[in-house]
């Protein structure tokens, strides 16, 4: 399990209960999990964060002791949290996409691995003036199956639209990425994004609704597309988007 905070949690499935409280789960107040993996031990855990930093640690130089909360990224300073973080194994990219649409892919395997459970990661994703990283999804072997992998967008008022990951080619570390989201009045900004070969797209709003799609369902089109509508959001937003494969 991975928090905000850049602490990691490693045990058996049956050590979490079926129904916890955050205190119960032994997190801090304002901490919350913001992911989990299967950690194999020819793989890497690979985290992201608010500041734009990447890091990669191979699974078998994680220093967790079992069932205990311990660093496994450092923060950047004030305001800065993991907004993601998986396992996967080499072959993987990583993207991170910003409020105003903009999609930052990254080859995973030059990211040069870090053993020490505090360190701070190197620098990935630039944002521009006036936007802010949302979060950010790792795809694994996207290096040899760019052409399966679909780049699913829904913007925060319930528009929606797919498009191949071969369209958005990878770029070097500290960019500002490529539009996959045209802003408009009626769509608003970036509600989530998610990647996907099949399966079922599951979509939370903040008013705690959710909604699934095949993805079949949700239309093709350019990257840069407000989409078509598929989620009335009325007086909420779209707050997540995930994949269920």
């Amino acid at each position: 399990l991975l928090t905000n905070r850049g602490r990691g949690w490693r045990g058996a499935v049956g050590f979490i209960p079926p129904e916890g409280t955050p205190k119960g789960l032994g997190l801090e107040p304002g901490e919350r999990v913001i992911g989990f993996a299967v950690p194999r031990p020819e793989a890497y855990l690979v985290m992201g964060t608010r500041a734009g930093k990447v890091k990669r640690t191979r699974v078998q130089d994680l220093s967790l002791p079992a069932r205990t909360w311990d660093a496994v990224m450092g923060l950047s300073g004030e305001g800065d949290e993991v907004l993601f973080g998986s396992v996967a194994g080499a072959g993987a990219h990583i993207l991170f996409y910003t409020a105003q649409g903009q999609l930052l892919r990254l080859d995973g395997d030059e990211i040069n691995p870090q053993q020490t459970g505090t360190a701070t990661g190197v620098a990935g994703a630039k944002v521009r003036a006036g936007d802010r990283l949302l979060g950010g999804i790792v795809v694994p072997a996207a290096a040899k199956e760019e052409t399966k992998w679909q780049v699913v967008v829904f913007s925060e008022r319930g528009y929606a639209h797919r498009t191949s990951l071969a369209e958005f080619s990878v770029q070097g570390r500290g960019a500002t990425g490529t539009r996959c989201l045209r802003e408009t009045k009626s769509g608003g900004g970036m509600g989530g994004v998610t990647v996907a070969k099949s399966g079922a797209v599951d979509v939370y709003l903040e008013d705690g609704r959710r909604q699934r799609f095949d993805l079949k369902e949700i239309p093709e089109g350019a990257r840069d597309v407000r989409g078509e509508r598929l989620v009335e959001a009325q007086d909420s937003v779209i707050a997540r988007v995930v994949n269920l494969s």
